[in-house]
C-alpha cells in the first residue's frame, strides 16, 4: 500500500493535484451573495423536454440563471456546476410535473436508477423527460399521467438514448 508522501510526490512529479475529500465543483458558476448566504447561479437553457413524444431543441448558451443556495445544492449532493434548469412541455408526467414547470437536472447522474425521472435526449434529436426503468433486457419509459401508455425499448434500442441527467427538483408554474 503506497503511503501518503509516496502518492504526494507521484502527483507532483506527474503536476498533478492531490486531493482527498468530498466531490469538488467541476465548472465555475457565477456565485452571488444574498443577506450573508452563497448562492450559485444556475444556468436555464431554452430546451424544452417533451412530456409527450418528443421535442427537437437546438443547443446553446444558457438565456438566464436562476439563483440556488449553495448549501442547499451542497444537501441535495449536486455540484452547481453539474446542474441545469430545462422547461417541461407537455402533460403525460402530471400530476408530478406540468407543462411550464422547470425542473433542475443533475448531468452527473446517467445511470439509470429504477423509476427515477430523467431528462434524456432519443436517437431522431427529440428531448423528453420520463421515467425510466431497466426490465431485464428492455428499458420502460414510463409517464406519471395514467392515460400514457408506457413505452418499451430494446437493449439496443436503449443503448442509442442519451440521458442528460437526472432530475432532482422542480418549480412548478401556476397559471
Amino acid at each position: 500500500m503506497p503511503s501518503v508522501e509516496n502518492l504526494q510526490k507521484l502527483a507532483d512529479v506527474l503536476d498533478l493535484e492531490f486531493y482527498f475529500g468530498p466531490p469538488r465543483e467541476t465548472s465555475p458558476v457565477p456565485l452571488v451573495e444574498i443577506d450573508g448566504e452563497d448562492y450559485a447561479a444556475v444556468p436555464r437553457y431554452d430546451v424544452e423536454l417533451a412530456a409527450g413524444d418528443g421535442q427537437v431543441n437546438e443547443e446553446g448558451e444558457p438565456v438566464e440563471h436562476l439563483a440556488f443556495s449553495r448549501a442547499w445544492l451542497k444537501r441535495m449532493g449536486v455540484p452547481a456546476g453539474d446542474a441545469v434548469l430545462l422547461k417541461v412541455r407537455g402533460n403525460s408526467m402530471q400530476p408530478t410535473l406540468h407543462d411550464g414547470d422547470l425542473v433542475l437536472v443533475d448531468r452527473r447522474h446517467k445511470a439509470i436508477r429504477d423509476r427515477q425521472i430523467y431528462a434524456f435526449v432519443e436517437p431522431g434529436g427529440e428531448t423528453r423527460i420520463k421515467r425510466l426503468e431497466c426490465a431485464g433486457d428492455q428499458l420502460l419509459i414510463r409517464s406519471d399521467n395514467p392515460d400514457c401508455p408506457t413505452e418499451l425499448r430494446s437493449k439496443a434500442e436503449a443503448k442509442e438514448i442519451t440521458i442528460i441527467g437526472r432530475v432532482i427538483w422542480s418549480g412548478h408554474v401556476l397559471k
